[in-house]
């Protein structure tokens, strides 16, 4: 039983935060945010991505879409949700003096 692996609690902030973004609002990214969830009703909205000086993985999730559409850019260029089940995982890629963010996998979103 010594070689067995024991639990620790060193880090006591929970490492999954979900994050529902009221329908047809626009959101800018937490620090501490790894998964949105949006929806749309109508019209163009847009998830803004902060600086941040770490690397941040997030991940974007349309769980609604009766109309519009939510968009981020990106380095690739616009990433574009506007249908009911669309992800895409974002990272983001610090620099000196500022951020890019890269799309990691996508699944229905659109980049243009």
């Amino acid at each position: 039983m010594s070689n067995q692996l024991l639990q620790r609690s060193t880090n006591l902030i929970p490492k999954t935060f979900i994050t529902t973004v009221a329908p047809d609002a626009t959101y800018t990214l937490k620090p501490l945010d790894n998964y949105i969830l949006i929806s749309s009703t109508a019209g163009a909205k847009a998830i803004t991505l902060p600086v941040t000086t770490s690397i941040q993985r997030v991940t974007i999730s349309m769980t609604a879409n009766t109309g519009g559409s939510y968009t981020v850019s990106v380095v690739e260029g616009t990433l574009t949700f506007d249908a009911t089940g669309e992800t895409a995982t974002i990272i983001s890629v610090p620099t000196v003096g500022s951020t890019t963010w890269r799309v990691e996998s996508l699944r229905g979103a659109t980049i243009v």
